[in-house]
């Protein structure tokens, strides 16, 4: 089993703002969150939290049901959603979490406080304040919807596949 932390970027590219084959990405990854096994680590009264819950009320179709994943199966259950409130992620004092760009410091610190063992970012800011630390292990979407989630289904591929 792996716990993630997911950046917001899940979201643009499940309401399509970063082209199909990205949307049919996000949406596989969601049904692959609440079906493999897998944890997130989710930090309560964050923009995250925020971005999720537009997804329930979607006009589009498969967004509505991803929407109704995370409400009726990701976020409800305990062995795939771990929550990090948010007097515990807005206290945590370290060096890690002082470098990260104010905006960020959610991500980080509910990494730190999940014990997360991926960072899934699209933030190049992010990584680079953070690249003199051995940890958080960042990945990107492109790599965890190649290399963490079996995308094969969502009929296309990333931008540099054939």
């Amino acid at each position: 089993m792996t716990k993630y932390v997911l950046d917001e970027w899940i979201f643009h590219d499940m309401w399509g703002q970063n082209g199909p084959v990205r949307k049919r990405c996000a949406l596989q990854a969601v049904h692959w969150l609440a079906t493999s096994g897998h944890q997130i680590v989710v930090p309560r009264g964050s923009p995250w939290t925020a971005k999720v819950s537009p997804l329930y009320g979607a006009q589009d179709q498969a967004v509505r049901l991803a929407g109704r994943l995370f409400f009726e199966v990701i976020l409800v259950d305990s062995n795939i959603t771990q929550f990090v409130e948010t007097w515990e992620y807005e206290s945590l004092e370290c060096e890690i979490v002082a470098q990260t760009p104010i905006k960020d410091r959610y991500l980080v610190a509910a990494y730190l406080i999940g014990r997360a063992d991926v960072l899934v970012t699209t933030d190049t800011r992010l990584k680079a304040a953070l690249a003199a630390f051995e940890t958080p292990f960042f990945v990107d979407a492109d790599t965890f919807y190649r290399d963490h989630v079996s995308y094969s289904s969502a009929r296309g591929s990333l931008p540099g596949q054939s």
